[in-house]
């Protein structure tokens, strides 16, 4: 990376970690939203060459079981901002890692797994404002109940807020699946 990728990625990270809530949503909302908690937390230089990032995503109600958890490494190329993302072997040993950062001394290269075609790519807009979306294409699977969707995936985030939706469609008939029918989550940071 040279100067000005490694001032891109820097300021990006500095915005993409930290604790995100969408209590007030789900408060306002109830039926509509469930309340979520977002833990964006930075690696050891150690895994990769690059920043790095651990996060989960967890019903509020259930911390210690995330429904998402992942590693995601910075790419810079271009201008663009690409989040390369891992699956971990052993995610049941570092769940709840976002809020008990001991855990993150378990991960390890070893245990991480690509998912090819699941790269979020992003965008800076304005100063400190990054938009991102999955690279284009239908290229990011995910079996959900014994059926298998794409994904598609959206994230605006700056350094007050993460608003985000992921819809998942079946790969055949392109009819959406799974997902929110009540439009994006509205996260707010809670800390960084």
């Amino acid at each position: 990376m040279d100067y000005s990728e490694e001032t891109t990625a820097k300021s990006f990270a500095k915005i993409f970690s930290g604790h995100f809530t969408n209590k007030q949503q789900a408060n306002k909302y109830p039926k509509d939203f469930a309340h979520i908690n977002i833990f964006v937390r930075p690696l050891e230089f150690k895994l990769f060459d690059s920043l790095s990032f651990y996060s989960e995503q967890s019903y509020d109600h259930s911390p210690w079981s995330p429904y998402r958890q992942a590693v995601q490494k910075i790419n810079i190329k271009k201008g663009l901002i690409i989040l390369e993302t891992y699956n971990l072997k052993n995610h049941k040993r570092v769940a709840g890692a976002g809020f008990n950062l001991e855990l993150i001394n378990y991960i390890n290269r070893d245990d991480l797994i690509p998912r090819f075609g699941c790269e979020m790519h992003f965008i800076e807009p304005k100063k400190g404002h990054y938009r991102g979306s999955l690279r284009p294409g239908k290229t990011c699977f995910i079996n959900r109940e014994g059926q298998e969707t794409y994904l598609l995936s959206k994230v605006e985030i700056n350094k007050k807020k993460w608003v985000s939706i992921d819809e998942g469609y079946d790969v055949q008939t392109d009819k959406k699946v799974w997902g929110s029918e009540n439009g994006p989550y509205e996260f707010l940071r809670v800390e960084e």
